[in-house]
């Protein structure tokens, strides 16, 4: 007994003083009201940083406690709603261009003259710009900057009470200060493919550009930066926010600051990553959050294919648009060729700014369906996206619709309605299958109503009867269409561990094609 006790007392004080010496992590807290600071200011074990967000909702808090303990403490807050780690985020990486030499061919692809001769954008449209900043000094960009009229240039003073002092030419989310200026040049480049009006032209060459500095010039942030420069876009006017950054990682906290912008009718265009990645079965964000107005853009090339680089999915990119060897702005008035979703995802920003220009009225969900109807559709594009086509500012502006382009001719495929559900919610550590086919199927396609899995964790695979795994999806993706499976009958099974269990999926409706 007097061997054993000093080991006890050795383990105690031991952990009392690893925990002492715990790491402190920061979290973003939301709240459904206003948040009342006090009580956690009160608070012996979370440091309350600042209060910000969408209706100054959230608060970013630092402890020592893991996430399930500090919700346990905020739980207690009237009006608590979510806990998030505020995790890292950054720019995808680069991408070598492979065609420096003719890299202004997607203006010609897009039709980019002949919609001019229509609409050039309006100048009351504002599209922020998410990412390293603008260089608004820059001469095919300076006319096109958006300026904060309310506020006194370089009085130091916050002259309209937003919370920032001298914001006359957007914000700087990193470094909390007045000038969205750029020190990297990837947002210039990505501002210039929307709105340049110089020696380079863009897409939508008349439209105001808001510049948002929340990523350092390396190109990396995080999540509470960019949560404060989305609630600053909407609440500045912008109709459009451009985000060519990411995380593999779905964020609460995120996607209340996009909740946001959509409550609010506003489009969030986000990049599908340049991973070579299938983002059905592994998850990029905010690209994959399933709120309708967030847009994916995956990066098309001059010979009309995917971009070898860009992720894709079948049910969570949207859309198609140039991104490989781009060129546009540099900072300091020069000019780059990049490479990249990053450079796809204003592009397609920028025709839906067309759109909205030549029809101020519509709401955001008439102007994507304008932007995904009009897309140039090729069966190149059918196994990578929702809406397998490639943007097409000329047809979007003469609202011309384009009907999918199948490997296969259009008039054989047939629809039923269909209903199959797994449980709701799925039960963990299972592996349970369910069967769906149809009599006589040469191919066979499937309508998803739903599908809600664990992200990262639990999966849904679709399978053949033999057990060959033909698809993994994983997180909760928009309703969508899968493509054609050479299969009568299909097998759908969740595989699911201990942690969490959401609502699975549902099928209301098939295609087949019929054996001849």
């Amino acid at each position: 007994m007097h061997l054993f006790m000093p080991t006890i007392l050795s383990y105690f004080l031991f952990a009392s003083l690893t925990l002492a010496k715990a790491p402190s992590r920061q979290y973003i807290a939301t709240f459904n009201k206003e948040i009342e600071i006090n009580n956690i200011h009160q608070s012996k074990t979370i440091k309350l940083n600042k209060v910000f967000g969408p209706l100054k909702r959230f608060a970013l808090i630092e402890t020592s406690l893991n996430i399930q303990d500090a919700k346990k403490e905020l739980e207690n807050i009237n009006g608590f709603a979510s806990l998030s780690l505020n995790e890292k985020i950054e720019l995808s990486p680069s991408i070598k261009n492979n065609n420096p030499k003719n890299s202004k061919w997607w203006q010609e692809t897009i039709k980019q003259n002949q919609a001019h001769q229509i609409n050039k954008g309006s100048q009351e449209l504002i599209v922020a710009v998410l990412d390293t900043g603008v260089d608004y000094l820059h001469h095919d960009l300076r006319d096109n900057i958006y300026f904060n009229d309310k506020e006194v240039p370089g009085n130091g003073i916050d002259d309209d009470n937003n919370g920032k002092i001298d914001d006359y030419y957007g914000f700087n989310f990193y470094s909390n200060y007045g000038s969205g200026m750029d020190d990297n040049g990837h947002g210039t480049h990505c501002a210039g493919i929307i709105a340049a009006n110089g020696e380079l032209i863009g897409v939508a060459p008349n439209v105001k550009i808001l510049p948002l500095k929340f990523l350092n010039n390396y190109g990396s942030g995080d999540i509470a930066k960019a949560i404060d420069a989305i609630a600053y876009a909407v609440d500045m006017g912008a109709k459009i926010l451009t985000n060519s950054y990411g995380n593999p990682n779905s964020n609460q906290a995120f996607l209340s600051a996009i909740n946001y912008a959509k409550e609010n009718g506003v489009l969030f265009f986000a990049a599908a990553g340049n991973a070579k990645n299938d983002n059905d079965s592994r998850g990029e964000y905010p690209a994959n959050y399933f709120l309708d107005n967030v847009v994916s853009i995956a990066a098309s090339n001059s010979s009309e294919r995917k971009a070898s680089f860009t992720n894709y999915g079948q049910l969570s990119v949207d859309l198609f648009a140039p991104g490989d060897s781009i060129y546009s702005l540099d900072t300091n008035n020069r000019y780059k060729v990049r490479s990249g979703t990053s450079m796809a995802t204003p592009m397609a920003a920028g025709v839906a700014s067309l759109i909205w220009s030549e029809f101020p009225n519509l709401s955001y969900l008439e102007v994507l369906d304008i932007l995904f109807k009009s897309s140039y559709k090729s069966e190149n594009y059918f196994p990578y996206a929702q809406n397998p086509g490639r943007i097409d500012s000329l047809a979007a502006l003469k609202k011309e619709e384009n009907p999918n382009q199948y490997p296969f001719p259009r008039s054989s495929v047939k629809e039923e309605l269909f209903e199959l559900q797994s449980d709701s919610p799925y039960q963990s550590n299972t592996t349970k299958p369910y069967q769906i086919g149809w009599e006589n199927a040469k191919k066979l396609a499937l309508s998803f109503a739903l599908i809600d899995i664990e992200n990262g964790y639990d999966y849904l695979q679709i399978e053949t009867l033999e057990g060959k795994v033909l698809k993994k999806i994983t997180g909760k993706i928009n309703p969508g269409q899968t493509e054609f499976f050479d299969a009568e009958k299909l097998v759908l099974r969740i595989i699911s561990d201990h942690s969490e269990q959401r609502a699975g999926f549902i099928v209301d409706k098939i295609k087949y094609i019929p054996n001849d």
